[in-house]
């Protein structure tokens, strides 16, 4: 009895090879080169095609620009002030107060701003204040209390 070898033929280089040798083709059949064979007929083409085909040269790219930045807006309400405050110049208890030079514990508006804006504090008082950091000092509890009365 003679045996015939299993798998396919190649086409390209015909020697036989097992069914993994090759890619699969369109309809789930094994193709007709193996996988060597298939990978340097494509190069082989490819490199015929680009003499035949040459690509045209790509314009050098220009270096990006910086984008213009915008100016930053900020959100004018009193909480939002109070917050930048405190993210600019730091918490309050870090500062000495501004009349009395104990310990500060708040931020107060100085009521120095020409143009200060009117808004609810979280508490429902209508108050004024100012969208500038640099127009807010540090106070004790005893002394922005004294503070607001008086203005």
């Amino acid at each position: 009895m003679v045996s015939t070898p299993t798998g396919q033929l190649c086409a390209k280089c015909q020697t036989h090879k097992p069914e993994d040798a090759f890619h699969p083709g369109k309809r789930g059949k094994a193709g007709h080169y193996c996988k060597a064979c298939a990978v340097d007929y494509k190069r082989r083409w490819r490199e015929a095609r680009a003499i035949r085909y040459p690509r045209a040269p790509r314009p050098p790219r220009l270096p990006k620009q910086p984008t213009p930045r915008k100016a930053r807006t900020y959100s004018t309400t009193y909480r939002a002030v109070h917050r930048r405050v405190h993210r600019e110049r730091g918490p309050a208890a870090e500062q000495a107060c501004a009349h009395c030079a104990g310990q500060a514990h708040h931020w107060a508006y100085d009521h120095t701003d020409p143009r200060p804006l009117v808004g609810t504090t979280p508490r429902g008082i209508v108050a004024e204040y100012s969208a500038d950091v640099t127009r807010y000092i540090a106070l004790c509890r005893r002394c922005h209390s004294i503070f607001d009365r008086r203005t």
